[in-house]
């Protein structure tokens, strides 16, 4: 490519590419799992309240993606 220059891979470059992967996940896992027991809650409590069979059936979906990313996140931290 005209105008293209090439990209010097470092140590130094490496170094700091991990460390913003890491971070990354070390706040998007925890923020997610957090919210998302919070929502777990609010459906149990509304099938609790209204016996309505939809909350019961939604939080049965939302708690096997809570038990992945739980699951993901002991994985990640071992």
């Amino acid at each position: 490519m005209p105008g293209a220059r090439a990209m010097n891979i470092t140590a130094l470059f490496l170094s700091r590419l991990q460390f913003a992967f890491t971070v990354s996940f070390h706040i998007i896992f925890p923020s997610f799992t957090i919210g998302l027991a919070a929502w777990l809650c609010v459906l149990e409590g509304m099938h609790f309240v209204t016996s309505s069979p939809v909350y019961r059936r939604l939080f049965d979906f939302w708690l096997k993606i809570f038990g992945v990313v739980a699951a993901a996140m002991c994985h990640t931290q071992a």
